[in-house]
């Protein structure tokens, strides 16, 4: 594994890292939108992004400094999916809660990493690093050859090297990255069908939802052998506070 940046190349060549990444982190959480669960227990897919198609301006900004056509760059080839190694976040369920509500995925990491390996040929895994944004923008500026290596055919390390840093507002998602190469889609979309979700291990449901919302999804998931909980995030308990 890259000392500094944490990411490295699933492969032969990095059983160690990707190893040692598994014995660290047995779970990987994913946080959705309702809607996008949907999607995936119903078409039992999962679905990665080409990062072009992010709203953070520092996300995406690798894919829009090309000076060339972006479909001879590898990055119209490469495909995104967030996770994070943080299993309870406030800030998460008002993210991609939206106007509605959200779900988080207990994902088993040793099943869904060997799964993406065993389908993809080029795939790697980083951990962010987080930094201020003067100390952001400072390192990338550092970067040799960032900007001519973007209009090569294959993913360089110079790219590797800056797409896995973050700001540091941002350092509570504790955000692991999958990024594939493959062929590019028309939508930006990559969509990777699944036999079963034997790998999702719990569905938790968003803290804000009201009684009759929790019964019904609970109703509908554990119909499809989902273990189902609810967030108690926000639920009253008794405690010592009052003097």
């Amino acid at each position: 594994m890259n000392k500094a940046k944490k990411f490295f190349k699933v492969g032969k060549n990095s059983l160690k890292d990707f190893n040692k990444f598994i014995d660290e982190h047995e779970f990987v959480y994913r946080f959705l939108p309702m809607e996008f669960l949907l999607d995936t227990i119903h078409n039992n897919r999962m679905i990665f992004t080409n990062p072009s198609k992010w709203n953070d301006p520092f996300d995406n900004f690798l894919f829009k400094i090309l000076d060339i056509d972006p479909k001879k760059s590898f990055t119209s080839s490469l495909f995104c999916q967030c996770l994070t190694t943080n299993h309870h976040s406030e800030a998460y369920w008002k993210t991609y809660g939206g106007s509605g509500f959200a779900a988080r995925l207990k994902i088993n990491t040793s099943e869904y990493l060997n799964f993406i390996e065993g389908r993809e040929n080029q795939f790697w895994i980083g951990k962010m690093e987080y930094l201020n944004e003067t100390k952001l923008i400072e390192n990338i500026k550092a970067i040799q050859n960032l900007k001519s290596d973007l209009s090569k055919s294959n993913v360089s390390n110079s790219f590797l090297e800056a797409f896995f840093y973050k700001r540091k507002p941002f350092e509570y998602e504790n955000e692991v990255r999958l990024l594939i190469k493959s062929k590019p889609t028309k939508n930006g979309l990559k969509r990777i069908k699944i036999k079963d979700h034997s790998f999702i291990k719990e569905i938790k449901l968003d803290p804000r939802m009201g009684k009759n919302e929790e019964t019904a999804w609970k109703e509908h998931l554990k119909k499809r052998n989902f273990e189902v909980t609810k967030s108690h995030l926000f639920k009253e308990k008794k405690n010592n506070l009052t003097p």
